[in-house]
């Protein structure tokens, strides 16, 4: 036998080794700080800028003070970041989470508009907040009073539309990402993403 053979491994071991693909993503809970975050980024890139290459000195002493006033903007943004966790569904949740919400015929008559040979597997109006919750781990809604309160919550006027698109991409992803890793001699040793 080869000195570099591997050892096989039980398959209990194996099994409880691989865990399914999550992300976590953080929305802002009050536009306004990350708008100040943003806005004092801005400031303190102009102010870098105006010492840099212009040796100004009224830049150079607000500097420190934009930098400053970034760094305790930025823990406040961080303190009040809502936090969400999502994992993988089981293929076969997956597929009956489809079933659940097939398109409607108008919806498939727009897409067809758009692109003849496109296939809408999805109801667009129930199916992105539906597999949000079923993916949902964090915040916990394994209960059904929780599950319904934070459901109706990203229902409400509190997220636009491109925040609960940018959760659902999320979802689309974990559910469709590889884990997938090259090994070996000639590898890169780095992970493949569907």
């Amino acid at each position: 036998m080869a000195a570099n053979a591997s050892r096989k491994q039980p398959l209990d071991h194996l099994m409880s080794r691989k865990k399914p693909v999550r992300k976590t993503v953080y929305l802002a809970a009050d536009a306004s700080v990350l708008e100040s975050v943003r806005t004092l980024e801005e400031e303190v890139r102009r102010l870098r800028m105006a010492v840099q290459l212009r040796n100004e000195p009224v830049a150079a002493e607000r500097l420190p003070l934009a930098e400053d006033e970034l760094k305790a903007t930025q823990a406040n943004l961080d303190d009040e970041a809502i936090k969400f966790v999502f994992q993988a569904m089981r293929r076969d949740k997956y597929d009956k989470l489809l079933q659940e919400h097939p398109p409607t015929e108008a919806q498939v008559d727009e897409v067809k508009k758009g692109d003849s040979g496109a296939d809408l597997q999805f109801n667009l109006s129930t199916f992105p907040v539906a597999l949000i919750m079923a993916c949902m781990v964090e915040p916990d809604v394994s209960a059904p009073e929780d599950f319904n309160t934070v459901q109706a919550w990203l229902e409400s006027e509190a997220f636009n539309g491109t925040e609960i698109l940018q959760l659902f991409q999320t979802c689309m992803a974990v559910n469709s990402s590889s884990t997938l890793v090259q090994v070996g001699k000639d590898s890169r040793r780095t992970t493949a993403s569907a």
